[in-house]
């Protein structure tokens, strides 16, 4: 269909320049920039090359960096990838390390999301704390890729339509090798 329609706009365009130069051959005609049909590129398959390159690439970000097969997968890799395609559609082939930040400004981005999320959470919890409608709950767990214990800090409360709600207000690394329950109550402490 949208090769039917740009095939026939660029057949009427193409017959209105070739009747307009043989009537105006002589006087100059007025300066105008044709119009150039964008053209996308929207394939399923890829160069063979290319798809070599992408799978040493990916292998490249799972084994150097120590991540699942499945972060592969994960939508927020897949939302960065789809990002540097859209830059690069747009400013041409770009060198990475210029316009990629790195682990500290992400990390300082990352705190001052935290801190103003907190910060909204602890809003939303002044009413249920005044109410008795909160409750609070932790869970250790393991990590098995990297063996590391973690420990979290759960909230759930009722909102004044007895919608229940819960937020993750905080997941630390729990150093302890000993997880009694005495480490446990530290540590939510």
């Amino acid at each position: 269909m949208h090769l039917k329609d740009c095939s026939k706009k660029s057949k009427k365009y193409s017959s209105e320049i070739s009747s307009s130069t043989t009537k105006n051959s002589l006087q100059p005609t007025s300066m105008h920039q044709t119009a150039i049909p964008k053209f996308t590129y929207n394939k399923t398959k890829i160069s063979a090359k290319y798809q070599n390159k992408l799978k040493d690439a990916e292998l490249k970000f799972v084994i150097g960096g120590g991540h699942s097969f499945n972060s592969l997968e994960n939508n927020g890799i897949l939302e960065l990838l789809q990002l540097a395609i859209e830059i690069g559609s747009n400013y041409g082939l770009l060198d990475i390390h210029d316009i990629f930040f790195g682990r500290k400004t992400i990390r300082e981005c990352l705190l001052k999301k935290f801190n103003a999320y907190l910060k909204s959470i602890r809003e939303i919890l002044d009413e249920p704390i005044k109410t008795h409608c909160l409750a609070a709950t932790c869970d250790l767990w393991s990590d098995d890729f990297v063996k590391r214990s973690y420990l979290d800090f759960s909230v759930f409360w009722v909102t004044k339509d007895y919608q229940l709600k819960h937020s993750l207000l905080r997941c630390k690394y729990f150093e302890e090798e000993s997880k009694t329950a005495v480490n446990i109550w530290n540590e939510c402490e």
